[in-house]
């Protein structure tokens, strides 16, 4: 009796462990039959835009439904999307779009509200891939710009590793971000007698309604 009390002890504690870590979504024992996804939300965060906006993220990560037969325990990761709320400045009607990609928010420029924004895909073996991207957030007065799809953001590509920083523009220039990559370690190739130094660069990149960018190499 004491043991079987001490297994049923120790999987809920691993459970829960697991459900409070936003990688991972709990282990899942022998469920028979198919459950709807299981959404909830994480901390949020929110900024004010150039037009008074208040804009929220609420960040949702979803359980993927447990298939009929499937028996074996499993850890499965989680799959992220936003809810993006605009305030009007002064109360008014609120918008609300729901878009899948987690938004780190940079600031707000003259031109939009930056953000760097990762979208993530479940390959068919359940591994996360993610492809992150610069966005330019221009919602409009109210919100009446705020895009049905994510694909409706203006973006660029950011450097790998890259960090983000904003430079914001007051006198109708274009606002200004810099990404810098950190130092890479030198590493071994085949065939070289002594560690290679990759490549390193500081991305210059401006926002006007459109983004255009340059490159500049830094030493390793």
């Amino acid at each position: 009796m004491r043991r079987t009390l001490l297994i049923v002890l120790l999987l809920s504690a691993s459970t829960v462990h697991a459900q409070s870590d936003g990688g991972q979504a709990g282990i899942v024992i022998g469920r028979l039959g198919n459950i709807a996804p299981i959404a909830y939300y994480a901390p949020s965060g929110s900024i004010l835009d150039n037009y008074g906006n208040l804009i929220v993220f609420d960040f949702i990560y979803s359980y993927p439904p447990i298939m009929t037969g499937q028996t074996t325990p499993v850890r499965v990761p989680t799959i992220p999307r936003t809810r993006v709320i605009v305030v009007p400045p002064g109360g008014g009607t609120v918008v609300t779009k729901e878009y899948s990609a987690t938004f780190q928010i940079i600031g707000a420029g003259q031109w939009a509200v930056y953000a760097i924004g990762t979208v993530y895909a479940l390959t068919s073996n359940n591994q996360l891939t993610s492809t992150r991207s610069l966005l330019a957030m221009d919602v409009g007065v109210g919100g009446a710009k705020l895009p049905a799809d994510y694909s409706g953001f203006p973006s660029t590509a950011l450097p790998t590793r890259g960090d983000a920083k904003l430079a914001r523009s007051y006198d109708g220039s274009p606002d200004a971000i810099y990404s810098v990559q950190p130092v890479n370690p030198p590493i071994m190739t085949l065939g070289s007698a002594s560690p290679v130094a990759l490549p390193r660069i500081a991305r210059i990149i401006t926002y006007n309604g459109t983004f255009k960018s340059v490159d500049v190499n830094l030493p390793q």
